[in-house]
């Protein structure tokens, strides 16, 4: 009997207007655009995840 292992995927966690604060790149941003960041999300709704945030945005 042959076994298919696959690998865990990594649970989708959102990062929103209140949860952005607790993404790992949040704390190597200046303040100035952490500040920046909270304001236009105010307007202008988003939601990313973990891997657009760490790959793909600079």
């Amino acid at each position: 009997m042959n076994a298919i292992v696959t690998a865990a995927a990594p649970k989708f966690k959102p990062y929103t207007r209140q949860t952005i604060a607790q993404s790992r790149p949040w704390a190597w941003m200046a303040l100035d655009l952490q500040e920046a960041v909270q304001v236009v999300s105010h307007v202008l709704p988003f939601r990313s995840n973990e891997y657009v945030m760490d790959n793909l945005i600079d």
